[in-house]
């Protein structure tokens, strides 16, 4: 799964796209608008958490692990450890 979140000038008309490959070999991809008022962090954060809804909601037979590739270092938890 790949997210992606961008705002106009980081902190404006924000938006987000996922693209999502499955174990079939099949993907899917999505975007959506976080507001008129959102930064790049907003964006970023979204993505991710609409990505996973979007996973336990629509595919309901996982195998194996989700892994999440952004390119967002604030939106991570773990990032810079």
């Amino acid at each position: 799964m790949y997210t992606a979140g961008l705002a106009f000038r980081g902190t404006s008309k924000a938006g987000y796209g996922v693209l999502i490959h499955y174990p079939d070999g099949s993907s899917g991809e999505f975007s959506g608008p976080c507001g008129e008022h959102a930064s790049n962090y907003v964006a970023e954060v979204v993505a991710i958490e609409t990505s996973l809804d979007y996973i336990k909601t629509f595919y309901t037979s996982p195998t194996g692990n989700t892994a999440i590739f952004t390119d967002s270092r604030v939106s991570s938890p773990r990032a810079g450890t």
